[in-house]
């Protein structure tokens, strides 16, 4: 029987035994006193491929049995939009005899097991992509995908992406027999390991069980040829939790949290606005970076509030560092102690700005969330790898450990931007958890003033949001019996 999201399936002793062994569908815990009578919930892509590809199941909907495919497949789709591509891609790995679940508790579509669950841990988990990017967007960003990987790197998986390619539209596809269109390429991703794919004067023995790379897990399955490689916590823009050191901070070290309070951020930011302004610094717009010479001190400086990375020269006298764009303005902005310069030239605010966007496109955004964390003494770094816009530390990384992991969304617009379908946020969330991280999500909302001028950043506000797990055994009412 066809419900909304899922087929109902009543079957007997045997039946029921045969679909655990070869995990279709969840068993439902009923009242039923009949030893012999079961419930099981197939998904809709399982029930479809009952129905059709081993032509061992009917479904019933509205009191009535669909028998012919085309009417079926109709069905589908109106239950589930993309029906065709998540069908298509359970399938193909089905007809490879590995067992497919949907597994959301890692951010993914499906998880494929070599068994039963019971006897073997999944190895790959699947995502769907659509080849008109309809699908899974979040694989077209950097700092999406690189999550996505970390966390299946966490739990022993190996990221399995299915381009899922069709030469018609999908609102055309009316028939069952365009499924014969469908084409699916397999893409596996990895994170590039520097040890094992570190050259080697010593050539490796193919016998040797622990040499193992990429290419050679790919080649030795038997099933697979790879042709490629809440809760929420809403926080005010003065929430005091933002701007003190807080009990769950982790310090690097005994000593860490007296050096911390003996010399706290603010009053090295000063001294180093001070010092800048003095001897009136001049940054260099390269590339997408700020080139910035300074003297011993100010490298000292910059170096204690973590501004930019130094850059490793011959000069004795003199450093270089370079500074993110965002670094860069918020010295030129917020701080007023830097000039910014191109082709030798110093220009005004608003060109500045224009080239900052030209650099970046999300520019306006990224600078109201780094300049918001900044102006309440938090130092605020890039979070690439940990698939985040920025990790934010209540002091220097060297001596803490960073607490939040950063996400800037646009409040006005997000429709291409993260954290807009579950799977997404949940291996987001799991991902930060793991690194002992609060994941914090930064709402930029404009106010309806455009990006044209720097005037429009005042009148930006920013939101603050926390996503964390529930906790069950946290959250549990504790009550003793008397």
């Amino acid at each position: 029987m066809l419900l909304h999201r899922s087929v109902l399936l009543e079957v007997g002793l045997k039946q029921a035994i045969l679909l655990d062994q070869s995990c279709f569908g969840c068993r439902i815990v009923t009242t039923i006193k009949d030893k012999d009578q079961y419930l099981y919930e197939l998904s809709l892509e399982e029930a479809f491929y009952l129905c059709v590809s081993l032509r061992c199941l009917e479904i019933v909907w509205e009191n009535k049995c669909v028998k012919n495919n085309d009417e079926l497949w109709e069905l589908m789709k109106s239950k589930k939009k993309l029906f065709p591509i998540f069908y298509v891609a359970y399938s193909h790995l089905r007809a490879k005899d590995w067992v497919v679940r949907p597994e959301i508790k890692y951010g993914v579509d499906f998880v494929a097991y070599r068994h039963h669950p019971s006897l073997v841990h999944s190895e790959y988990a699947v995502m769907v992509s659509a080849g008109n990017g309809e699908l899974n967007t979040r694989l077209t960003s950097w700092p999406s995908l690189h999550a996505t990987v970390r966390l299946e790197d966490g739990v022993a998986k190996t990221l399995l992406v299915l381009h899922v390619n069709n030469k018609i539209a999908y609102d055309s596809s009316t028939s069952y027999s365009y499924l014969e269109r469908y084409t699916v390429k397999e893409q596996m991703i990895a994170r590039w390991n520097p040890e094992r794919c570190n050259e080697d004067h010593t050539l490796p023995n193919p016998n040797d069980k622990s040499f193992c790379d990429l290419t050679h897990r790919a080649h030795s399955s038997p099933h697979y040829h790879f042709n490629k490689f809440s809760m929420h916590k809403k926080l005010s823009a003065t929430s005091a939790s933002l701007q003190r050191i807080s009990l769950n901070t982790r310090w690097k070290g005994k000593g860490s949290k007296a050096i911390a309070q003996q010399h706290p951020m603010s009053e090295l930011i000063n001294q180093l606005q001070s010092s800048l302004v003095q001897s009136k610094a001049c940054g260099l717009l390269a590339g997408f970076g700020i080139l910035l010479e300074v003297v011993n001190e100010q490298a000292n400086l910059l170096n204690r509030t973590s501004f930019g990375h130094p850059i490793i020269t011959t000069y004795e006298d003199t450093h270089w560092f370079e500074l993110s764009l965002e670094e860069g303005f918020y010295l030129y902005h917020s701080l007023t102690c830097l000039e910014i310069s191109k082709n030798h030239s110093v220009k005004d605010s608003d060109k500045i700005w224009d080239l900052m966007k030209s650099k970046k496109e999300l520019f306006p955004l990224s600078y109201k969330a780094y300049s918001h964390l900044r102006a309440k003494n938090w130092v605020v770094r890039s979070g690439i790898q940990y698939g985040v816009d920025f990790v934010a530390y209540c002091h220097h990384p060297s001596l803490v450990h960073s607490e939040y992991a950063v996400i800037v969304v646009d409040s006005d617009d997000n429709k291409n931007g993260r954290l807009l379908v579950w799977p997404d946020l949940h291996a987001t969330v799991r991902l930060e958890g793991g690194v002992a991280k609060t994941l914090l999500v930064l709402h930029i909302k404009k106010n309806g003033y455009p990006e044209v001028s720097i005037s429009c950043l005042k009148h930006y506000t920013v939101e603050e949001q926390i996503v964390t797990r529930w906790n069950p055994e946290r959250c549990r009412e504790n009550k003793r019996l008397v």
